[in-house]
């Protein structure tokens, strides 16, 4: 259910329920005190989801053939509501979910997992249709790590449009979720580790490297950047994505889904047009705005979008003459910088070759930009393997990744 919150008061629904940590109420006090500004990273509330055992744990994740390892642990679920800011910089709330492995050690290592993407707000990893994002925190928390899982602003329980593959909204929602956190480890009577593993798939790629970065740039006094192992991101949407976007000989509806997705969800972090007919033609205006409204499915979204651009778009948009356009490149390359540093730990990329829907070359930009800042970065090729199977494949390697690096 979408909360409609304003400076992060209570929702009704936690204010009533005997789990849920009220904003008057000694955990949530004291988490204020100790965060930054507007109390991020507080707790709103808290509700446990699932208990489940090993066996449980390799039944839920068969499907997505996440069992390589299979599981070593049980997994108890929890949904995090809790306190941020969003793209602009203002109070708001954002929900997650946190996946504690069952009879493991009592200091447990924490690992952060950045979702790719999902137009519906359930589709986000603590929502009722999450499926494959999920699955990914069951497969690392059943391996043994504390896993943390943002929904990212405007998804799962967070109100308002979900800025897609915004860099700095997908770091601080993940900042903020790992310092919420920290009640369901206190639940779960486990300690945790400082160092944060950082990994991600899709758009969550794109989220994995911008976390990374703020946390190593110490984002956080009480968290560092242990590792760092994405796959298969967006990481250069000028030089890449765009360019295959624009030049696409395949299904055009797809093509506007993702820069209709883009175009709405950074209007909220920066004004691109005054008018949404500067971007989109005027038969289509209402149409968009009811498509993303994070309640309709993908399938809904292609069905109901034209299957040409020039249907879709204003042409002096896509061909860049108007200022909106301006503005959307600006945003675009606001968004790119998220290989521009030099992380302090060793860094794996993962991709396809084969990949077609995030190109490889993503990923062999992200190492340029970082090997040229002096980063230790390796890059690991999946082989000629579609987008999808690129997370699965990666998942596994990820672990040993950490395993033997971190």
């Amino acid at each position: 259910m979408l909360l409609l919150l304003a400076n992060g008061a209570v929702p009704a629904h936690a204010a009533g329920r005997p789990d849920a940590a009220p904003s008057g109420s000694r955990a949530a006090v004291a988490d204020t005190e100790r965060a930054p500004a507007y109390g991020r990273g507080s707790v709103v509330s808290v509700r446990r989801v699932d208990v489940l055992d090993r066996d449980r744990v390799r039944e839920q994740l068969s499907p997505y053939d996440l069992n390589a390892p299979a599981a070593e642990y049980g997994v108890v679920t929890y949904v995090v509501v809790y306190r941020t800011i969003d793209a602009a910089g203002r109070p708001t709330v954002a929900s997650g979910l946190v996946a504690v492995p069952r009879g493991g050690a009592r200091t447990q290592r924490v690992l952060a997992f950045e979702h790719g993407t999902t137009v519906e707000k359930v589709g986000a990893p603590s929502g009722e249709r999450a499926d494959d994002n999920r699955a990914f925190p069951l497969f690392y928390a059943g391996a043994g790590y504390f896993t943390v899982a943002p929904d990212y602003l405007g998804l799962g329980l967070g109100p308002g449009r979900h800025p897609y593959d915004h860099a700095a909204s997908e770091a601080s929602a993940s900042v903020d979720l790992l310092r919420a956190a920290r009640e369901p480890a206190r639940r779960e009577g486990v300690r945790l580790d400082e160092r944060v593993l950082v990994t991600g798939f899709s758009q969550g790629g794109h989220a994995a490297m911008a976390l990374a970065k703020a946390l190593d740039a110490g984002a956080d006094p009480r968290l560092t950047l242990g590792g760092l192992a994405p796959a298969s991101g967006p990481y250069d949407l000028e030089g890449v994505m765009l360019p295959a976007a624009m030049g696409t000989t395949g299904d055009a509806r797809a093509v506007n889904l993702a820069l209709g997705y883009l175009v709405l969800g950074w209007n909220a972090a920066r004004p691109l047009y005054r008018h949404p007919e500067e971007v989109f033609l005027p038969d289509q205006v209402a149409n968009v705005l009811r498509l993303f409204d994070g309640r309709h499915t993908e399938e809904q979204i292609l069905a109901g979008l034209p299957d040409r651009r020039e249907a879709l778009f204003q042409a002096e948009f896509l061909a860049g003459r108007n200022e909106a356009a301006g503005r959307f490149l600006a945003a675009m390359r606001e968004n790119d910088t998220t290989c521009a540093w030099r992380p302090r730990v060793p860094v794996v990329l993962f991709a396809a070759r084969g990949d077609r829907e995030v190109p490889f070359a993503n990923t062999e930009s992200c190492a340029r930009t970082l090997s040229a800042r002096g980063a230790d970065v390796r890059v690991t090729d999946l082989g000629d393997i579609g987008h999808y199977p690129s997370g699965i494949g990666s998942a596994p390697l990820v672990l040993a990744w950490f395993a033997d690096h971190t």
